[in-house]
């Protein structure tokens, strides 16, 4: 049982959090000693919320621009547009030996706050234009890795022919989809885990030919269906015979706006009815959050899996004895600390985009690094600060000198000011989790990015119905003078009214599975799909069946049967 050290006020929105025993031990066991004398880490200034939010400013996923190479001239595609002060190079140069990042490296300035220094260290070295690891054919995807054929992927792994989507890993011809693993001709799903040919699905597993599915298990042929476990041939949760079924289902096909919306409603009408577990995952010990598989003393955590003393960490695989790290992979991370994007880490802490790392801290995009301080792109490099090379004693002298210089400015320990943040606030994930409008992020000190309005000539185009693009059913020469046209022609989004295209590759995904085009531009479809996942906040409430006290990401006022496990097993699986 941990126990409350103190109750501090957040820095930043002024509400409080607790610091227990076990959050002062873990401080205290990754201060590190620098020429004999130890560099006590202390207790965050900020809330666990505002710390993720910081760490979230510094990843783009997202935001695409066309630029030009700053090594090569040529035409590239790239996180950081013309006008940034950033110096970026194509994602192979930016790997290769063309150039030295020791060549950048500069003393540190007494006189001069650190983060000033490392700041302007950041803008002077070679930035990637996208990071891509072998990859064929993903220029519009970023943060990916061994994919293939895929577009406007963030964070795509191991997968191929997939589009728009955000954390795709293992998938094959998905379109539109979040947090999926797995999966195979899935389509506006999230989270997902070895789903095929599943339409419309959300928090579903090894279902297969459905679609308009919720939390949903070991389901075929299931349409429009919540909690529904081992079923097949059910439509709203109730039972048909095989015939019936595929009768039934021809009400609703081919799907329309009208259609999707009276299944939705339905949907909602059963949702009141169906227990729904406190938290989603599997397998765990003594652990607070959601999305959580197989972990083991965790605390107040999201996404997760495989991981083991742990507190505030999201969206990581294979954590270990680590605080406030975001988005590190399957690798994750050990004895770490306020690390966002950097996986297999160990005794590092305040890191960006860093991987296979030890003992470093304030370091950006550095990999295979050992015991270095406030570098940016360096590789295979150890005893360095702000990109310069040090013999072992040399380093820990110098680093004792900016240690204490942060001691004094009360930064020691805290993530990376947002003046460091190579993005402006709406081009970074943080909207996604903490969104701000314009007024009120430039209100708080952050910077904002206004989008170019994009200018077309010629009409907007209005998607025919899906069956108008089926030679099969209209015949090949006005379904191909039907594609031509749609490939030429704009869109406006329903929502935003930004423009966007239907490409070759989509549209044959629609006609195949008889799915309407799309009205919305793919930013808001993202959204829609990221609102429909509970927030990353837990609230104490009942359990609905038995009363028992739960911390759950349902708040107190929706209006879900929300049952603690027990209850929930015991109704569900009887």
């Amino acid at each position: 049982m941990e126990t409350i050290i103190e109750i501090k006020l957040c820095n930043q929105c002024w509400t409080s959090f607790d610091t227990t025993d076990k959050d002062i031990a873990f401080y205290d066991k990754i201060s590190p000693t620098f020429a004999g004398k130890k560099y006590a880490i202390p207790s965050p200034s900020l809330c666990p919320d505002c710390r993720q939010q910081r760490r979230l400013m510094f990843r783009n996923t997202r935001k695409l621009y066309r630029r030009k190479c700053d090594a090569t001239g040529k035409d590239i595609i790239a996180i950081h547009d013309a006008s940034s002060p950033y110096k970026v190079y194509d994602d192979a140069i930016r790997r290769s030996d063309q150039w030295d990042p020791l060549e950048y490296g500069r003393m540190f300035d007494e006189k001069t706050p650190f983060f000033e220094q490392f700041y302007q260290l950041s803008i002077d070295v070679p930035d990637s234009a996208i990071w891509s690891t072998n990859c064929v054919n993903c220029d519009y995807c970023h943060i990916s890795m061994s994919s293939k054929n895929c577009y406007l992927l963030s964070w795509a792994v191991n997968s191929e022919d997939c589009l728009f989507g955000n954390i795709v890993w293992k998938c094959n011809n998905c379109i539109d989809g979040t947090y999926l693993y797995s999966c195979e001709q899935t389509y506006e799903s999230i989270d997902c885990y070895n789903c095929f040919n599943l339409k419309y699905g959300q928090n579903c597993q090894s279902c297969s030919d459905s679609r308009f599915l919720l939390n949903c298990s070991n389901c075929q042929k299931c349409f429009g269906c919540v909690g529904e476990n081992n079923q097949q041939y059910s439509i709203f949760n109730k039972k048909y015979t095989k015939e019936d079924y595929e009768e039934e289902i021809k009400k609703y096909l081919p799907l329309t706006s009208e259609t999707t919306e009276i299944i939705r409603n339905k949907i909602k009408i059963i949702k009141q009815k169906i227990p729904f577990k406190y938290f989603e995952g599997l397998n765990n010990e003594e652990s607070s959050g959601n999305y959580m598989y197989n972990c083991r003393d965790v605390a107040h955590s999201f996404d997760l899996k495989n991981s083991e003393d742990c507190k505030y960490i999201y969206t990581c695989d294979n954590g270990n004895n680590s605080y406030d790290l975001s988005y590190m992979g399957v690798a994750g991370g050990q004895r770490s600390y306020n690390i966002i994007s950097s996986p297999e880490m160990y005794g590092s802490m305040c890191c960006f985009h860093c991987s296979n790392a030890t003992n470093i801290a304030y370091c950006i995009k550095c990999v295979w690094c050992q015991d270095c301080f406030g570098c940016v792109g360096l590789r295979d490099k150890s005893y360095c600060i702000l990109n310069k090379q040090y013999t072992k004693a040399e380093y820990e002298t110098e680093v004792g000198k900016i240690i204490d210089s942060l001691i004094a400015q009360w930064t020691w320990g805290e993530f990376f000011p947002v003046f460091v943040s190579p993005f402006a606030y709406n081009e970074t994930e943080v909207m996604e989790y903490f969104p701000l409008t314009k007024e009120e992020a430039i209100a708080q000190g952050y910077q904002w990015k206004d989008e170019e309005e994009k200018i077309f000539s010629g009409p907007v185009y209005v998607p025919l119905s899906i069956d108008q693009y089926d030679e099969k059913i209209i015949g090949k020469e006005i379904a191909e003078k039907n594609k031509d046209e749609i490939s030429q022609g704009i869109l406006k989004c329903k929502i935003s009214g930004k423009p966007f295209r239907i490409i070759a590759q989509e549209l044959d995904f629609y006609i195949k599975n008889h799915l309407p085009i799309p009205t919305k531009h793919p930013d808001a479809r993202h959204m829609e799909r990221m609102n429909k996942r509970n927030p990353r906040k837990l609230r104490d409430r009942k359990c609905m069946k038995c009363g028992v006290e739960i911390e759950t990401s349902y708040a107190p006022e929706r209006k879900e049967l929300v049952y603690c496990e027990q209850c929930y097993n015991r109704e569900v699986y009887g």
